[in-house]
């Protein structure tokens, strides 16, 4: 683990085995910190947070906090899709690593198109 060198710098120190299967937080601190995000994000009108804090002599500690700015595009609204024929096995499976390359068009008809469908029904 890191740890303070009493000299405004850090160290590396070895965590004995009993302490390495030990869970850094104990379920009340867990509680507290959920409280805490919860309120920091309610703060920032639901907006979510990158949060930095701490525990120390057995307290909690805001240290700062930011918007998230890397957050995954928000789900799509009113999407349909129709089946692009009928009675099509539809499925997904991993032939690029069989056949990296471009593929032409006659193998894409007789073999992706005809060969496949054929044997899957």
């Amino acid at each position: 683990m890191i740890v303070a060198n009493g000299s405004a710098g850090t160290q590396l120190q070895d965590v004995d085995i009993i302490r390495q299967a030990k869970q850094s937080l104990d379920p009340a601190q867990v509680g507290e910190l959920v409280s805490l995000a919860t309120q920091v994000e309610t703060h920032f009108d639901g907006l979510p947070q990158d949060i930095e804090w701490l525990f120390a002599a057995g307290k909690l500690w805001l240290l700062q906090s930011r918007p998230i700015t890397n957050l995954p595009p928000p789900p799509l609204d009113n999407v349909s899709w129709d089946v692009p024929e009928p009675n099509a096995y539809l499925g997904r499976s991993q032939l690029v690593e069989h056949i990296p390359d471009p593929v032409s068009t006659l193998f894409e008809d007789l073999h992706m198109k005809r060969s496949l469908q054929h044997y899957w029904g």
